[in-house]
């Protein structure tokens, strides 16, 4: 079960919403469309769910994909701000570990196997594609993709049987065919806020056609049926991979180069406070999936519409005039419209998975790797903060590393949400491939020194986020710049300098 603070990062990282929860959203928003505080609630909700990574509010399409996860809409009718965000918190708490979500980009190359770039230059060839870029060939390990005799430093070499079972050969230690699809790890990097694995993805067969994102980026991911197994956690720990999406981009019509990027929250359970300077992981892929273009997930079906029209008229109810809905009244259209959807996915039993034939294309195999992991230091930092409030919660310390900007955050009643500023006073953002609200990428951004801010996260969410992504922002910068604003109005603050 993810904690409060985890659960609110997670949440407000970039989400495609689907086809399903979009329409539920709708239908839900517009029983309370008149009421203030409902107002309050839809943009709280519509800017988490579809719009809180910060690059969401520019000039880019409004966007909502027919992609991931088709929950149950118990959340729907809670018109009170902060219990609409609470219910909003429950109803997600299912499904929002494996729903932070990460980019592909695609390009093209003309031919497959003869032009790939050497195994080792995956981060080189991706370069600024990547939403976490940078000068990787400095800090990233090439693994040896050579003879796989050595079997007894694979993952589980008997479980990755090069028996013709599954028509699976095992050509390396860090190359496996199963099924016509070569999956091979090219080089990983750990740093004290992330994890990092390029690797290429080839296919006999062309890849299916992959649904694009608001920037043209294919959705990959790994099943969640896969695992991944650090040396460093007990054996009774949940290995289940968690948003395994991958950022990358497709090479040719057979090939993708992608990196799985793993945040600290992610890695670390329990006992664990820091990523430990040398360990093993063992990773179990067992499908490798990606969103078809088109959604055919089936709408909510008329007679079912009907139903819940029906039952609301004999209680005396009428959906228009759910502002004016007593407590009672409330919880009995709650009750119906959640009868609705349960008679839905009793009709359409497939369309409880997050993914399925509806909505995903599947490449089966069982590709099994073991990675020695050394930790590289190299060029991080981490400084002590004095934006805390007076219990001593908020943004206990900073980490930078060549690629991000990592917020320790204490936030154990979910009151707050931590800003980061560059030393232009630009807005720093995870670009929605962090899956942290509390990890952003640098990029080009000037950090030689940056501010830090914590907000009030309802005040954040509502008010001071949209003055900075407002049309008119630059006008109004001329009086009160963003970061003149944060000044004013966050419960705390600091400023670090990074230089030494």
């Amino acid at each position: 079960m993810l904690d409060n603070k985890k659960l609110k990062t997670t949440l407000t990282t970039n989400f495609q919403l689907p086809k399903q929860v979009n329409q539920a959203k709708e239908e839900a928003f517009a029983k309370i469309k008149a009421s203030k505080d409902s107002e309050a609630a839809e943009t709280e909700v519509s800017s988490t769910i579809s719009s809180t990574s910060e690059t969401d509010f520019t000039s880019k399409p409004d966007f909502t994909s027919e992609t991931d996860f088709i929950p149950k809409p118990d959340f729907a009718h809670k018109t009170s701000k902060s219990s609409y965000k609470q219910n909003f918190y429950k109803g997600f708490a299912a499904i929002a570990a494996s729903a932070a979500i990460f980019s592909i980009i695609c390009t093209a190359n003309p031919a497959l196997a003869d032009n790939i770039p050497v195994v080792g230059s995956v981060f080189q060839t991706l370069g600024k594609s990547l939403g976490f870029y940078g000068d990787f060939k400095h800090y990233a390990k090439p693994l040896d993709t050579g003879s796989s005799t050595d079997a007894d430093t694979s993952a589980d070499s008997d479980s990755s049987a090069s028996s013709g079972e599954n028509n699976t050969t095992s050509d390396s230690l860090y190359s496996q065919t199963q099924n016509g699809t070569n999956l091979t790890l090219s080089e990983v990097y750990c740093n004290d806020s992330a994890l990092y694995l390029s690797m290429t993805i080839q296919t006999e067969n062309e890849f299916p056609d992959c649904f694009l994102d608001q920037e043209q980026k294919p959705i990959i991911l790994f099943g969640m049926d896969s695992t991944l197994d650090y040396s460093f956690k007990d054996a009774s720990e949940d290995d289940a991979l968690l948003n395994a999406y991958l950022d990358g981009k497709q090479i040719d019509s057979h090939t993708y180069f992608g990196v799985l990027r793993l945040n600290k929250e992610d890695i670390l359970t329990g006992e664990n406070e820091a990523i430990p300077d040398n360990f093993n992981i063992q990773l179990n892929i067992k499908n490798i999936c990606g969103y078809k273009p088109d959604d055919s997930t089936p709408e909510m079906p008329q007679d079912l519409k009907d139903a819940y029209q029906q039952a609301m008229a004999e209680n005396g109810l009428d959906e228009d005039n759910y502002k004016n809905f007593t407590e009672e009244q409330q919880e009995i259209e709650h009750r119906l419209f959640t009868e609705m959807w349960n008679r839905y996915y009793e009709r359409y039993p497939d369309a409880t998975e997050g993914l399925n034939h509806y909505n995903t294309w599947t490449l089966e195999g069982d590709w099994n790797f073991s990675v020695d992991v050394e930790k590289n230091t190299s060029d991080s930092i981490t400084k002590e903060t004095t934006a805390i409030d007076s219990d001593g919660n908020g943004i206990l310390s900073v980490t930078k590393t060549p690629f991000e900007i990592s917020l320790d955050v204490e936030d154990p009643e979910s009151k707050y949400f931590a800003v980061v500023l560059d030393a232009d006073g630009n807005l720093m953002s995870d670009n929605g491939t962090s899956g942290s609200a509390y990890t952003v990428a640098i990029q080009d951004s000037d950090v030689s020194s940056i501010s830090v801010y914590l907000c009030d996260y309802d005040e954040y969410m509502d008010e001071l986020k949209g003055y900075y992504f407002s049309e008119d922002y630059q006008e109004k910068a001329k009086t009160k710049t963003f970061k003149q604003l944060l000044d004013e109005r966050a419960v705390a603050s600091d400023t670090i300098n990074f230089e030494r």
